[in-house]
């Protein structure tokens, strides 16, 4: 297959000379001769004194240029976090043809190429140069290089951090002709996740991006300057370094023009000599932070006979200390709120070089209350630093590696050879405050790696360094040990995100013991329903492919016209809970900021929209900056709202702090509160409020019996100087000088209150009974409801033509009905699957439609908030892919994106004679101690007594009964299950969170599985429905070829079945060609898929033929799934989740 798509420009036209002027830079952009060499035998083939036969463009990369192989299933991609066999899965068979293929994985690039180019130009030097020396910078090369000049090879370099410098010495005037050999191959053993190497964010790109350009200088020359401001002793130590190819000694001045000018003399040997310089830092010189990052100029001269050279700085004054929990810049406390990059950038590939564009990342970052950007596994070009100088931000770049590192190893050199350079390239900038030296690393790291801090701290005090960012280990001994500080997600046990610390809590506990400052890791990864117009943005390197296979699944499951509704409302959720955890971070004592994962979305390992900005870093539909920003910024009024329930017969009791990392402390600051659309406020006295977090405003208190329920009501609280506040009506004046987010802040928080002797008495006691407040759904002549949990019973009363309200057992719905949760998606559900995937509610209204009046009476918006998460747990969504597609639920459940089961929640039909309303939540108990599920059943009886109770979809009874299935069969026939005489209950217990794993990756070859069932007496049976594995993202386990037996005494066995399975998520039936009788039945595993070595299965149930076993009336409650990758760390377990209210009490 050609690696060549098509030649972009004519070879003739290549041929390009320039001359270059003295003490100038020449720029080498622009059209190159190139050749691809896959079999790296360019070098012994002498190609650099060839003439090259292809055109390209530099900067740039060969794929972006249709050069490389098209996408094919067995496209080598460098990743680990992904399926490797995606193509046998069933969902995905209709994009692997050849030069068709689709990966649902990430957004794949035009074409992919691991291997060598070769480029090459012509070069013209000047007779003026002559005795110049030359050197050749190559900012962002990806990934080895190799130079030569004309036939003579000057060297190789490959950092992934840094610019590729070539001291190519002294040049005769003439031509010459530059080959450049890069290879992109996995030269180091990287991991290859790793963003600096890796596929998943498309950077394995070849090429050479930013500046190309031949510079010159004299033969003695100023190599680097490193600035050291010490704003204790106000001094600036200037360290210069000289380099020499004279080969001849030397002495001069080096001048340091700064407002005070400071001089040394100098001696250089024939390898260099170096000088260090100290002037004074004047009182009135501003220092450098995100609220006024000013730059102060600095021009280095160095005189000699003979030598004149230059060198300019900008340089920002601070001074970054860690002190106990605190960071200190300049003395004061500082907290960082931050985001990851991965090195995503769609349209190109490779990091832009300008620093405009990495400015409008960084303005938008801060627009949405952030001052810091971590840099996972990569380093950002030098534009990213300037930049970030320019508008006070702060950066956490990291050496590119995401690796075991341990004493000794290649890695271990590497790691010094790469931090080496980023302090040279890179150590001036201001911005550059944090150096992590791998994502998450494994091996002996702590031993290397506290050397490794050890040795920077004495080398660079400019910056502060941690061993890693994050750990996948449960508990790490000696944590604090040889280290700065820590960006980490959990302590042992005790977490540092997620929902242990929402409502009104904080992670507290994580931090005892703890005496450095700590940063959260990764906080966030809750993913949304994506929009697909963001195809319509993909217009370069990057292709939509995984987008496109998404959308394919929505539209196949009739959905895609709910596109923007399920965006917009799964969104809604996500930002409720970006709210509750970076809220949580704010409140903990000691706790030094978060790191996000991420605000915008990631297109790799599986594809995470976790973001409120898409891959372009552009907002979405649900959320502003303003929204984010309330709780996301420098200063953040916070309240410890322990629960979003309540009863109207309780107390509002609510302590209200701040967290205020400001530029100065707020005097007279004056704190505000009211209860939004009521009479309800009030204030503290003005005080001033100092740098820091915890400090307390007051608290809130008054009797709820003050607010009527049901309903929804807003908390909202603002601090400003009192110089702002109208003396009356205590609001802002509006002015120059009243600039929300930055001279007053405001931050809110919505909760329910529900009448506490339930709301049929409310009705009663404040209107006619049966009268509709609104008058237009009025009680119906006929307004008898059964309410039943019972099908039969049910489909008893349908038949005669009335009414039920059926609140289905979470156990009566087959599989494909998966469980709600009150969170969303972490990360996503490719990388991490999983049975449940909530994406949130999209509550459907339509005005004049009389459905959308079900939910009258119980308070709720368009999509799920924090009163939804009472009375979800353990309920099921009921898919309603096999009912007609004109039926629409009320309340939908948003699925995600990769299965698009079309989910309901609430929705109404007509079934036989009758009219069906059906609640997936459980509101069969008239007397249920939580006054959220009463609402809910008042509301739901209430409609269907009314005359609006008129479903226009009918559905036959039949394709009802195709909802059910009873998953607790097994048990209710009292069957167990082994393995080779082992135990295997889990692989008939009814919960698909459970599983049976016989095998290991290890073993030298996959063996037959023979599962044996025994049931306490004979059954008869129509088939089998076998249940996959859930949790493994290569579908570890799956089973391909299979035999079915029954047996009457467990010896004797009779075939009934022998087949093929999917490789998919979905649960399958098997038919036998007639039904059975049998005590035993065996489910036998021949093969599985690619090169798995084990056998797994979540479930297996038999269908019954004949009458069926009574079921059973209870709910069931299914065990937490727990991801089966070391990378996921999905937090604390279900049972210690804080609800938005924690204790219910019964009604007496």
């Amino acid at each position: 297959m050609s690696l060549v798509h098509r030649v972009l420009f004519g070879v003739g036209a290549l041929v390009i000379s320039a001359s270059i002027c003295s003490a100038a830079s020449m720029s080498l952009e622009g059209t190159w001769r190139c050749n691809y060499d896959p079999g790296d035998s360019g070098e012994k083939q002498q190609f650099f004194i060839q003439k090259l036969p292809f055109g390209c463009r530099l900067p740039g990369s060969l794929q972006s240029q249709k050069i490389g192989l098209p996408i094919m299933t067995n496209t080598p991609w460098v990743l680990s976090l992904y399926d490797r066999y995606w193509y046998l899965r069933d969902e995905y068979k209709d994009y692997t043809a050849v030069n068709k293929v689709k990966v649902p994985f990430l957004s794949q690039p035009q074409r992919h190429y691991l291997g060598v180019v070769w480029y090459q130009r012509d070069i013209e030097i000047a007779q003026t140069q002559t005795g110049r020396r030359f050197v050749l910078t190559l900012e962002r090369p990806h990934w080895e290089t190799t130079v030569w000049i004309d036939s003579r090879k000057i060297g190789s370099d490959r950092s992934l951090v840094a610019p590729h410098v070539y001291d190519l010495g002294t040049l005769t005037p003439g031509r010459h002709q530059l080959t450049i050999k890069v290879d992109n191959r996995m030269i180091m053993p990287y991991r290859p996740d790793a963003h600096s190497v890796s596929d998943s964010l498309g950077g394995t790109w070849n090429g050479i991006a930013g500046r190309i350009e031949l510079s010159d200088t004299g033969r003695v020359y100023i190599d680097s300057v490193q600035v050291f401001p010490n704003m204790e002793l106000m001094s600036l130590l200037i360290k210069v370094k000289i380099g020499n190819q004279t080969g001849l000694t030397g002495s001069g001045t080096v001048t340091a023009i700064w407002p005070d000018v400071g001089a040394s003399g100098v001696t250089w040997t024939e390898n260099g000599g170096a000088v260090d310089i100290e002037v004074p830092i004047r009182h009135d010189m501003e220092p450098w932070n995100e609220f006024k990052p000013k730059l102060h100029p600095l021009k280095i001269w160095l005189r000699g006979a003979g030598v004149e050279e230059s060198y300019d700085v900008k340089v920002g004054l601070r001074q970054l200390k860690a002190v106990e929990k605190n960071f200190l810049l300049n003395g004061k406390p500082i907290i960082f709120r931050g985001t990851h990059s991965g090195g995503d950038f769609p349209l190109t590939g490779y990091p832009p070089t300008d620093v405009n564009s990495w400015k409008k990342i960084f303005e938008t970052c801060k627009k949405w209350g952030l001052n810091h950007m971590r840099f996972h596994s990569w380093s950002p070009p030098e534009a990213a630093f300037e930049a970030a100088d320019q508008l006070g931000f702060y950066l956490q770049p990291e050496p590119g590696m995401w690796n075991e590192i341990s004493p000794g190893t290649p890695m271990e050199r590497m790691l010094y050879d790469e931090t080496d350079r980023m302090i040279k390239t890179y150590g001036n900038h201001p911005s550059f405050m944090l150096l992590s030296a791998s994502n998450e690393p494994k091996g002996r790291w702590q031993e290397s790696l506290s050397k490794w801090v050890e040795h920077y701290r004495v080398e660079d005090s400019r910056h502060l360094y941690t061993t890693g960012t994050g750990h996948t280990e449960r508990e790490v001994e000696n944590l604090t040990e040889g280290t700065d500080y820590l960006a980490i997600q959990r302590i042992a046990q005790q977490m540092l995100r997620r929902e242990t610390g929402w409502f009104g809590r904080d992670y507290g506990q994580s931090l005892v013991g703890i005496d450095l400052p700590v940063i959260s890791h990764e906080v966030g990864q809750w993913a949304a329903y994506p929009d697909y117009e963001v195809i319509k943005k993909f217009k370069g390197y990057l292709q939509p492919s995984n987008f496109e296979i998404f959308r394919d699944s929505m539209k196949a499951h009739g959905l895609l016209e709910k596109n923007w509704q399920f965006h917009y409302n799964s969104g809604k959720f996500q930002l409720a809970a970006y709210k509750e955890e970076i809220e949580a971070n704010l409140r903990t004592p000691g706790l030094s900021g978060f790191q996000l994962l991420d605000l915008h979305d990631y297109l790799g390992q599986g594809t995470a929209l976790v973001g409120l900005l898409d891959a372009f870093w552009e907002p979405k539909a649900y959320a502003t900056p303003g929204d984010f920003k309330q709780f996301c910024n420098a200063t953040v009024p916070l309240a410890r709202l322990r629960q979003r329930i309540f009863t109207d017969n309780e107390t509002f009791d609510v302590d209200v702090e701040i967290s205020h990392f400001g530029p100065e402390p707020i005097e007279r600051a004056v704190a505000v509160w009211k209860i939004v659309g009521t009479q309800l406020k009030g204030e503290w006295r003005a005080q001033t409020i100092p740098i820091g977090k915890n400090f307390s405003l007051g608290k809130i208190t008054f009797d709820l019996a003050k607010l009527r329920g049901p309903a929804e009501y807003k908390l909202e609280v603002m601090v400003a100087p009192e110089s702002l506040l109208n003396p009356v009506t205590r609001t802002i004046i509006d002015g120059p000088e009243a600039v929300w987010g930055e001279t007053y802040f405001v931050n809110s928080w919505n909760f329910w209150v529900y009448p506490a002797e339930g709301p049929e008495q409310r009705e009663r006691s404040m209107s006619s009974p049966g009268v509709d407040p609104e008058n237009d759904c009025p009680e119906s002549r006929n307004p008898e409801v059964l309410v039943t949990s019972s099908w039969d019973e049910a489909e008893a009363k349908l038949a005669a033509g009335g009414r039920v309200l059926f609140s289905v057992r979470n156990s009566d719905l087959d599989w494909t009905s998966p469980p709600l949760d009150s969170v969303p998606i972490f990360w996503n559900r490719l990388m991490n699957p999983a049975w449940s995937r909530m994406l949130g509610l999209f509550v459907q209204y339509e005005p004049g439609i009389t459905k959308y009046k079900m939910l009258r009476g119980f308070p709720t918006s368009s999509h799920f908030d924090w009163q939804w998460a009472q009375i979800i747990p353990n309920v099921r969504a009921v898919n309603l892919d096999r009912l007609p597609q004109e039926l629409e639920p009320v309340v939908w459940a948003i699925d995600d994106w990769n299965r698009n089961y079309k989910l309901g929640v609430l929705f109404e039909m007509s079934v036989g004679r009758g009219k069906l309303l059906f609640s997936a939540i459980d509101v069969s108990n008239p007397t249920s101690g939580n006054p959220v599920a009463r609402q809910l059943r008042f509301a739901l009886l209430k409609y269907a007594r009314s005359d609006c109770f008129q479903p226009n979809i009918f559905v036959p009874v039949e394709q009802m009964r195709s909802l059910f299935f009873d998953t607790r069969v097994m048990r209710s026939l009292g069957a167990t299950a082994e393995v080779n005489g082992a135990p295997a209950g889990s692989a008939i217990d009814g919960d698909p969170n459970t599983f049976m794993l016989v095998g290991s990756q290890r073993d030298p070859a996959r063996e037959q599985v023979d599962l044996k069932v025994t049931f306490n007496a004979p059954v008869t049976m129509m088939g089998v429905v076998v249940m996959p594995r859930q949790n493994h993202r290569e579908h570890e386990g799956d089973i391909r070829a299979y035999v079915i037996q029954v047996s009457d005494d467990g010896n004797d066995w009779r075939e009934v079945a022998r087949g093929e399975l999917r490789s998919t998520f979905a649960p399958q039936n098997v038919y036998f060609t007639s039904a059975v009788t049998a005590r035993y039945l065996k489910l036998v595993s021949l093969s599985g898929f690619g090169n798995d070595k084990t056998t797994s299965l979540a479930e297996l149930a038999v269908i019954q033929a004949g009458p069926k076993t009574k079921r059973n009336s209870t709910t069931m409650e299914y065990q937490r799934s727990r991801s089966a990758s070391p990378d996921i760390d999905e937090g604390p377990d279900a049972d210690k989740k804080p609800k938005p209210k924690p204790q219910i009490k019964p009604n007496p």
